[in-house]
């Protein structure tokens, strides 16, 4: 049976009542699908709406993103979503677990024929869920990523770097040679990018530069 959350503070008693009994009725263990119908007055964030019926509701089958990737496309999501959705009459499918780790009521969103949480997969706006295998959108949701994710959409357009959440380390530069002269150049030196192209040779180290005859160029 479905239980409200304590951080629901917004829900009332009475509605979340109608909605543990609809559920229980509808969701006995071996789970049918069951389905409700509400309004979206405002989107919380990037992936939470709200409604004044059931409190916050979340996205079934996606996870939201997070660190640098939420920083970069939060407030494009959010824009996005409040287009669709905020005032409008939405249907609420459950299918499987009610409610997420934060207390939200967890459902397949639907909005006239657009269904949001695949709509934020297809765009990059969301990773799909990799732990609820028994869902039964669960592989056409990994195929909206994959494509998402080949068009590169979204998060799957920022860099490989930034998707992961990582910064890439910066690139060490290496040493610059000049046949010409037989002197080279270490990163910052005045010569180091003025070598003809023609004359270069480059190394990883001071070492092995010497040992190919070379000599450090000392007048700065």
């Amino acid at each position: 049976m479905y239980r409200p959350s304590r951080r629901k503070r917004s829900l009332s008693i009475a509605s979340w009542a109608l909605v543990s009994a609809y559920l229980s009725f509808l969701l006995p263990a071996g789970a049918q699908q069951a389905s409700l119908e509400t309004s979206c007055d405002r989107v919380v964030d990037g992936w939470t709406l709200h409604s004044p019926d059931f409190g916050e509701i979340g996205l079934l089958g996606v996870q939201s993103l997070e660190g640098k990737e939420r920083t970069e496309l939060e407030a494009k999501i959010q824009k996005g979503l409040a287009s669709l959705v905020e005032g409008k009459r939405i249907r609420l499918e459950f299918d499987g677990p009610t409610e997420d780790a934060q207390g939200r009521l967890l459902a397949y969103v639907q909005v006239g024929q657009i269904t949001l949480n695949g709509w934020m997969l297809r765009n990059g706006y969301a990773r799909a869920s990799s732990a609820l295998l028994t869902l039964k959108h669960y592989q056409f949701f990994q195929d909206l990523q994959k494509e998402a994710r080949e068009n590169q959409r979204g998060v799957w357009g920022l860099s490989s770097a930034s998707a992961a959440g990582n910064t890439p380390a910066p690139e060490k530069k290496k040493i610059i040679a000049s046949k010409k002269s037989r002197y080279y150049y270490r990163p910052g030196q005045h010569y180091y990018d003025k070598v003809d192209l023609r004359d270069r040779i480059y190394f990883d180290s001071e070492e092995g530069a010497q040992k190919a005859g070379f000599h450090p160029y000392l007048k700065d």
